[in-house]
């Protein structure tokens, strides 16, 4: 089974779950987003080691660019894996001007505050994510 990981700051855990959902609604399974109760960090479980279990199964990183995302050693340190290792990553870029060296030279998807609602805008990074990637696993 194909693993989508989302990275992104705790401070943008709304977005972060609209993603989770939009995705598993447009038929994708293995959407890993660390707080979920169905599908994170297992209660009692050691949540660093986790992560990092989650992110090194993973095909795919979807980060949800913002301010404090661009600030989160986190976040920085789970791009940097997938960088290393190859795994694709979907920047989503939810703030304007964000600037993450990292990702310099990356494709980002825009999708800023005011052009869509939150709900529309990650309904459209679901489809433009499953339509980039043909690899993945869908729901049948």
């Amino acid at each position: 089974m194909s693993l989508i990981f989302i990275s992104y700051a705790s401070q943008d855990r709304a977005e972060a779950t609209l993603l989770k959902n939009s995705l598993t609604s447009a038929g994708l399974t293995g959407v890993f987003l660390d707080y979920d109760p169905s599908d994170g960090v297992p209660p009692s479980a050691r949540w660093e080691k986790h992560i990092w279990q989650e992110l090194r199964r993973s095909d795919a990183v979807v980060f949800l660019g913002t301010r404090h995302s661009a600030d989160s050693q986190w976040c920085h340190s789970e791009l940097s894996y997938a960088q290393i290792k190859g795994i694709p990553i979907f920047p989503v870029l939810l703030e304007p001007d964000l600037e993450v060296p990292l990702l310099a030279d990356s494709q980002w998807r825009g999708f800023l505050a005011g052009e869509e609602t939150s709900t529309e805008r990650n309904y459209n990074v679901a489809f433009r994510i499953v339509g980039s990637n043909s690899t993945m696993s869908y729901r049948k």
